[in-house]
This record gives C-alpha cells, structure tokens and sequence, in this order.
C-alpha cells in the first residue's frame, strides 16, 4: 500500500538514522475522519474520491531553534539509497546540462536571437519575459527606486516565451532589450495561435529562463526513486500483505 501526501511538508524533512529527532504518528481521531478507515480493505480504501488519512510528525527530544529536522525512512530505503550511490553513473550530457536557475544567475548578458545562431541556449531551457513590461511602463518606478527585483517577485502576472531581437547597453552599464513576447491562445478547435507583442528596451530583471517539462534532474531515468517507508507497527492489520 503506498500513501502519497498531498502537502509539501514530507519532502522538507530528510534521511537520517543516527540524528534522527522526530517519527510519524497518526493524527488525532479528533483533528481527521480517519477511524474508520482503519477497518477497511486496501480495495475499498481505493474507492474513496478524497483524502480521509493524516499523520503527525512528533518530536522524539527537544529540538533546538534552528536544529535541522531528521526523520527515519526505514532500513528499506537506506539500503536502496545506498545501492543507487555505489552503482550511479552520470546520463551522456550531464557535464554540459545547465538548468533554468543556474543560467538566471550566469547569464547576466542575454543573447539575441541572432547570437543563439551560433551559441544557442541549452535545449531543455526556454526564455520568458514577463507581462509587467509588456505595454505598461509601472515597473519603470521600482526602477527609479532600485527594487525590479522585488518588484518582478511580486508581480502576480504571466510570463511568455520571448525572442530578444536587439540589446542595448549605455555608458553606466545599464542593459535594455527590446524584443517579441509571444501570447498563446487556445482556440476553439484545440489548436494553439501565438500573437506576437513587441517590448522595448525592458531590464535584464525582466526574464526568467524555464527548465523544458521533464528535463529537470528529478526525471532523469536514472534518479533515486523509492517510498518512505512507514513502520509496520502503524499499519493495521487490514493493511497488510495476507500470508
């Protein structure tokens, strides 16, 4: 039986044995609907259409502030998890693969689409620029006050894949580009259309470079991939594999 949290908070806690400070539980009867799921079969836990389980993480000593929390995934998976060390080998291309946030703080210069003629961007990577300097100048009183990058941070606007066609550099070291921001709308028939809108002399603050769907480590076919595993003592006994 494999239980998949639907909250962020598991994938924050790590793997650790021997500084281990915290184990699962479930949660109060009180505080979820879950008593009764106790007593049903794996196939008609199946059945159910929303989540009815919760569990707690409780502390096995003080904690101090700022003390990292630890929690113990089973012998199974550091067994797996050290399989996968002592037999990994890097996929072809690793040594050149860049990701979106690693390009975001090496390329403070961006390439126009006539530089990527002959030093393309990698493949897995695409360039957005957001919407905030497309056709509105608001973002230009952040500038004045030197805060683009909270500005951008906070904007609750979309961002689209772009081609920079001209870049512009002053005597202070201020970059400008001036591109086409491509919209994408889905028509009637499925099909997509792409409007091109022009930009001008917008700031570096104003793109983003995005990781391509599955082209980031955690897809490649060679990643670590193995459940938590919860001790046996928790599961009922409906749960459990028959002899």
């Amino acid at each position: 039986m494999l239980l998949c949290p639907y909250a962020t908070l598991s994938a924050l806690i790590n793997h650790n044995q021997t500084l281990v400070n915290v184990r699962l539980q479930w949660a109060d009867p009180e505080r979820s609907n879950q008593a009764s799921w106790f007593d049903l079969t794996v196939g008609q836990i199946n059945k159910k259409k929303s989540a009815g389980l919760a569990m707690e993480l409780v502390a096995t000593r003080d904690i101090q502030e700022g003390e990292e929390i630890f929690l113990d995934y089973g012998n199974d998976w550091e067994n797996a998890w050290n399989k996968h060390v002592e037999e990994w080998e890097p996929v072809e291309g690793a040594e050149s693969y860049r990701s979106g946030d690693q390009l975001r703080i090496q390329e403070v210069k961006l390439k126009t689409v006539f530089e990527q003629m002959e030093s393309p961007y990698p493949s897995n990577v695409r360039l957005l620029v957001d919407e905030a300097v497309v056709g509105s100048n608001q973002w230009k009183v952040a500038w004045k006050r030197g805060k683009l990058d909270a500005f951008f941070k906070k904007q609750d606007k979309y961002r689209y894949p772009c081609d920079i066609l001209r870049r512009e550099e002053e005597d202070d070291g201020t970059i400008w580009y001036t591109g086409i921001a491509l919209y994408e709308e889905n028509q009637d028939d499925g099909t997509v259309k792409w409007n091109p809108r022009w930009f001008t002399r917008a700031p570096r603050e104003a793109f983003f470079f995005q990781d391509q769907p599955y082209t980031t480590d955690m897809h490649l076919p060679n990643a670590f991939r193995y459940p938590i595993g919860i001790p046996d003592e928790l599961l009922p006994e409906m749960w459990k594999n028959s002899p």
